[in-house]
């Protein structure tokens, strides 16, 4: 096995082929204009003939200089081998002889592979995900999503909810906002969601719920080949008797099953999470463990980090009682 960093360019086209929207070039592209970061791929090589893809993003942040594989999320290493093993161990052992960094932070998590080729330590988060390859929406209905969610999806059809697809951020973003607020977490700013679209262009999506004219809810995702990656969910909790989720998890069903998506990423839960978690799994999703693997170069880093747990674990607290 032999390991080194790879001329993205030289191997884009390649690396492209993967369905996997965090190692695509418009992630490379989005994360380059938000982040100001810089890819660096990690290529795992058996003689001349590369095997994995491990993409990494540099980035200054607080003057600390973070490598980080997918910012602020998580990402699969590219095997482009099923039958090739290789070592984690030495691919971060190689990152840290060859990278000068104050934190490297990876959250890696294995949804195409279903197993990872690395031993996974314990996981306190979770990306929920399913894979479908079945294409008839009747059969998908019935086999993927649970009895209860389909009573739900009915009675959003019944109660009059529908939908517009496009790309509209201000539309969306109002709803955003204010989920945002109802959870004490500080939105996004609206420049993410801009870069986001100029990078993903015609791969990003926003379906819209509408109830009586107004906008009472959204999906936003985005697409790599067979993968869709949904970011964002946002609901007005005025109308979640009508179970307009439901209603926006199914309709962004049926548009993959029309444009062939195989893979459904429905994103990360900490296990605390149990609502969301459910509600997930019963549009046939399955936990997949987050292998988090945090490495400090200095103490600066460190002591930061530990102020944002302290920062953390102080808001559960204040949540709880």
């Amino acid at each position: 096995m032999n390991i080194r960093q790879i001329d993205y360019q030289q191997y884009k086209e390649e690396i492209n082929r993967f369905s996997l929207p965090s190692a695509s070039a418009e992630y490379v592209e989005f994360s380059k204009n938000f982040w100001q970061a810089k890819p660096i791929f990690i290529g795992v090589f058996n003689e001349d003939e590369l095997k994995a893809v491990l993409p990494l993003f540099e980035r200054l942040e607080n003057g600390i200089i973070a490598i980080e594989a997918a910012i602020k999320t998580y990402t699969e290493i590219i095997s482009l081998d099923s039958n090739f093993c290789y070592s984690l161990d030495l691919i971060i052992d190689y990152v840290k002889k060859n990278f000068k960094f104050d934190v490297l932070n990876l959250s890696l998590c294995s949804i195409i592979k279903a197993k990872p080729d690395f031993k996974s330590g314990s996981a306190s988060t979770f990306a929920y995900a399913v894979g479908i390859k079945e294409r008839d929406p009747e059969r998908v209905l019935m086999e993927i999503v649970t009895k209860k969610s389909r009573n739900q999806i009915r009675l959003a059809c019944k109660k009059g909810l529908a939908k517009e697809l496009g790309g509209d951020i201000e539309k969306f973003y109002h709803l955003y906002q204010s989920s945002m607020q109802r959870l004490g977490a500080v939105p996004k700013e609206k420049k993410y969601f801009y870069d986001l679209k100029s990078a993903f262009g015609n791969n990003f999506y926003i379906l819209l719920a509408l109830k009586d004219g107004k906008f009472v809810g959204a999906n936003l995702w985005v697409v790599k080949n067979q993968y869709l990656s949904l970011m964002f969910n946002a609901s007005d909790k005025e109308y979640w008797n009508l179970s307009v989720n439901n209603f926006l998890y199914w309709e962004m069903i049926l548009w993959g099953l029309k444009n062939s998506i195989i893979w459904f990423d429905y994103g990360i839960n900490a296990a605390r999470d149990k609502e969301q978690i459910h509600f997930k799994e019963s549009f046939g999703a399955r936990a997949h463990p987050i292998n988090h693997i945090v490495k400090y170069n200095s103490i600066r880093a460190y002591a930061r980090a530990l102020k944002i747990k302290f920062k953390f674990l102080i808001k559960i607290m204040l949540n709880y009682f």
